[in-house]
């Protein structure tokens, strides 16, 4: 349990983190919506986020998104979140991610370790 009472998915508790930066996350309809970039705590609620870049093109003018490890689990080769996003609310959810409110964990760590300090 992390310290809001969220936990992981035993699917995903174990991962490292390295392993998880560079998965595909889907939705539950299997839409891929990205590529896991990072891995970061939420300095206020202790919890872990996979930051996807969205839209744009190749590498311009795509925007960050901190999608809830705790909203995925493992199938296969790809992280699926198990809300339903769709690319729209994605981009919503860009305007949400503030990156100064999130910190680096070692890549090292397990998710549960690094959702643990």
């Amino acid at each position: 349990m992390g310290p809001t009472g969220v936990s992981l998915d035993p699917s995903i508790a174990s991962l490292q983190v390295s392993e998880v930066e560079g998965m595909t996350i889907v939705n539950a309809e299997g839409e891929t919506l990205g590529q896991v970039e990072n891995v970061l705590r939420h300095d206020d609620a202790g919890d872990l986020h996979a930051i996807v870049s969205v839209g744009g093109f190749w590498i311009f003018g795509g925007s960050d998104v901190a999608l809830p490890l705790a909203d995925m689990r493992l199938e296969g080769e790809q992280l699926v979140l198990q809300d339903i996003i769709g690319q729209d609310e994605l981009d919503d959810l860009a305007t949400d991610y503030d990156e100064d409110r999130h910190s680096e964990v070692d890549g090292d760590m397990t998710l549960s370790e690094a959702m643990g300090r």
